[in-house]
């Protein structure tokens, strides 16, 4: 099943229209995946941050779920490789697992870097840094994160596959935070 995003929420049954789903299944994609959980960024102020901080978790993530999709970006399972790619590339601080816990420490949704959120300097840092980092920079970093996450062979097909696959939702997050640097808003990136 495809999954189409309206704003923050997902439809089932329609095929995204901007680059194909991936994960779950056999092949290829199988072992490019392992995770099941979807993740996406939400551009916001930073006091509408502290509100949805405030809330009760159900909350905030029903309000997280229902932003406009002008102001996310939907990594799909796509994050759980771009994550140690941009550790891998000495990222001063990695738009997905950088940051701090949504909402907070004591009220995580989760432990590890599932729920975390940016700062607006962190964003203007985060975006300088993505503008001044190429595609091909990130790439030279593939086969070496792939071997360390798999105990399988990494052939030359399988990291010309990734390469490919991770192009457009890299490009779209070079994006989705040079327009949050560009209005001083903070992220929240979540996976589920």
């Amino acid at each position: 099943m495809f999954l189409l995003r309206e704003g923050c929420r997902y439809l089932s049954g329609r095929v995204r229209s901007t680059w194909p789903a991936a994960g779950g299944g056999t092949g290829r994609h199988g072992r490019l995946f392992r995770v099941s959980l979807l993740g996406e960024s939400v551009r916001l102020s930073m006091d509408h941050l502290e509100e949805l901080r405030r809330l009760p978790s159900s909350d905030s993530y029903r309000q997280l779920t229902e932003f406009d999709a002008a102001y996310c970006i939907d990594l799909d399972r796509f994050w759980k490789r771009l994550a140690p790619l941009m550790d891998a590339a000495a990222f001063p601080v990695n738009p997905i697992t950088g940051g701090s816990p949504f909402p907070d420490e004591r009220r995580a949704w989760t432990k590890g870097p599932v729920a975390r959120w940016l700062s607006v300097q962190e964003v203007a840092l985060v975006a300088g840094h993505l503008n001044r980092t190429s595609y091909d920079v990130l790439v030279s970093h593939i086969r070496a994160v792939l071997e360390a996450g798999s105990s399988s062979y990494v052939d030359d097909e399988w990291v010309a596959e990734v390469e490919t696959l991770l192009a457009e939702p890299y490009r779209e997050l070079v994006d989705f935070y040079k327009a949050a640097a560009i209005h001083g808003q903070c992220t929240i990136f979540w996976a589920a």
